[in-house]
């Protein structure tokens, strides 16, 4: 019995660290967003990207999302980005909202990220 109770206990303890494993947004995406790669930000958004900076929203390619990532980041050092919220929806898509810490400022950041590419980027003050 007591052995029954240790399996079901080791168990239950691997699928939930799978569960949070598998919640967490990649660290290649939080270290992007610290540094302002875009390079390295590029290669995770999905060929078409709903991208919103600073009101100017625009659903375009990874190209058009490159221009526009790479003059806010110009334009907006980041300095360093701060998780606040993560989570998963049911259809399967992760969610993180984030302030990115800039020398012109904080901007709040909010991705949307399915089948681990970023469909949804969005920096708002």
């Amino acid at each position: 019995m007591k052995r029954l109770v240790i399996f079901i206990t080791a168990i239950f303890l691997l699928f939930l660290s799978i569960r949070v494993v598998e919640a967490q947004p990649s660290k290649n995406i939080i270290n992007s967003l610290n540094s302002g790669n875009v390079r390295q930000l590029i290669q995770h958004l999905h060929h078409t990207v709903e991208i919103n900076i600073l009101g100017d929203e625009d659903i375009g390619s990874r190209i058009e999302a490159d221009r526009m990532l790479q003059v806010f980041f110009k334009a907006h050092r980041p300095k360093r980005f701060q998780m606040k919220h993560q989570g998963k929806a049911p259809d399967g898509s992760q969610f993180m909202i984030g302030k990115l810490y800039t020398q012109a400022g904080i901007f709040r950041t909010y991705l949307v990220i399915k089948r681990k590419k970023i469909h949804e980027i969005s920096f708002k003050r």
